[in-house]
Order: structure tokens, then C-alpha cells, then sequence
């Protein structure tokens, strides 16, 4: 038997509502939440650990030490007060469960506040992963 095809894509022909500029502001905020609910399906802890990155300066390269806070397996918000720019790649080093030496983590800055920095991880090995498994659990 051959399976129905199923298209969520509207058509021209499709009847859109028509919506106030405070319906539409209403759902874009909607939509704001439901993305920022959906980008949070991984656990996140509320933990409290020592991280440094290099953080490249007119003077060279400085090590900056920081406190990580609100943690998953996607990333972390880093609390310093010298965040790196938005969409810098940096390397986090930090001390994680089962590994004897600092794990380093590729990360890429998304967004900065004057508290800190939000950093997405990249691609990661296994034993930075488990590290971080094991960090992570209850």
C-alpha cells in the first residue's frame, strides 16, 4: 500500500488569517518562547565550576579564569567579566569527572551580557562527552 504524502507548506492558495499588529507582536513573542523552550530539551545544571579560555588581546594572548554556570551537553554560561565577542570560537579548559588532566572543549560564543557569555559546544570526544555526562547527572 502506498503511503499519502503530507505537506505542512501553505500554498497561495491557502487562507492566511488576518491578524492586528498586537495579535501578530503576541505571537511573535510566542514563538520567541516556544524556540527558547525547544533550544532547552537538554538537561541543564546549575552548577558552579572554575573554567579559563584564551581570550586573544592587543598584548598578546591572556588566560582568563572564569566560573561556569547553567550547564549541558550543548554548552554553558561562562560568568567573567571580559566575555569574548559574539561568535568567537575559543577553547574552554575545566576539570571534568573521569578525565586526569583540564578536558578542552571547542566552543563558539552566541551571545554576551555584562555578567558573562553563553558558549555552544563543538564537536566533542568521547571522553569529554562522558566527562560531561558525569557532571551532569543528578
Amino acid at each position: 500500500m502506498a503511503e499519502k504524502a503530507y505537506s505542512t507548506e501553505l500554498s497561495d492558495e491557502t487562507e492566511r488569517p488576518s491578524l492586528s499588529g498586537s495579535d501578530l507582536e503576541r505571537e511573535r513573542r510566542s514563538g520567541i518562547r516556544a524556540a527558547q523552550k525547544e533550544a532547552r530539551r537538554e538537561h541543564r545544571a546549575h552548577l558552579e565550576i572554575g573554567v579559563r579560555f584564551h581570550l586573544q588581546t592587543e598584548a598578546g594572548i591572556d588566560i582568563v579564569g572564569a566560573r561556569a554556570r547553567n550547564i549541558s551537553l550543548g554548552g554553558m554560561f561562562i560568568e567573567t567579566d571580559r566575555p569574548a565577542p559574539f561568535r568567537k570560537a575559543l577553547v574552554l579548559e575545566l576539570a571534568l569527572p573521569g578525565i586526569a588532566e583540564l578536558a578542552r572543549i571547542e566552543c563558539t560564543v552566541r551571545w554576551t551580557s555584562p555578567e558573562g557569555m553563553g558558549v555552544q559546544f563543538g564537536v566533542m570526544g568521547a571522553r569529554e562527552t562522558h566527562g560531561l555526562v558525569k557532571l551532569l547527572e543528578p
